[in-house]
């Protein structure tokens, strides 16, 4: 069983990239994908969905590439596995109501909310900024990111 899915393992490591550069100009899709031994065109999908979530921003055009929409401080490991797999959960009877048809006389979905809620806030309290302090490449390199100023401001 994979919690963390391949995709928000990429994502994450695309965004440390992006983040780790220092640059204002956007971040090649071909650049990460080269630095981080990844496929390219993996890596431009898990961007894009990133993009449509307000996390990354993706300009076109032979300046183009991808940034980050918002500072590392304000992106947080939950936003990221949401963006990339959907709503985090230990059994789909947490999904809501509808996705089990007893979850009004379960005897353990109270114990299952209670750890979600715990996985959920674990995920929810680390951010970007966090992955860069942990990372050697970033080491010195915490600055205040430019950022796109689209999505989400």
């Amino acid at each position: 069983m994979e919690i963390i899915r391949r995709s928000t393992d990429y994502g994450l490591r695309a965004l440390v990239y992006i983040a780790s550069t220092g640059r204002a100009e956007p971040v090649q899709a071909s650049e990460i994908a080269s630095a981080e031994g990844l496929s390219e065109e993996y890596i431009q999908k898990i961007l894009r969905a990133l993009d449509e979530a307000g996390i990354a921003a993706a300009r076109r055009g032979p300046a183009g590439g991808f940034s980050l929409a918002r500072q590392p401080d304000e992106i947080t490991l939950l936003q990221v596995m949401e963006a990339l797999q959907g709503p985090v959960a230990i059994n789909k009877c947490l999904l809501g109501k509808d996705a089990c048809p007893n979850s009004d006389r379960c005897k353990v979905r109270s114990r299952w909310g209670g750890m979600q809620a715990q996985l959920v806030g674990f995920f929810n309290s680390i951010t970007l900024a966090d992955l860069l302090e942990d990372s050697e490449e970033a080491a010195g390199l915490l600055h205040p990111v430019q950022t796109s100023g689209t999505k989400g401001e």
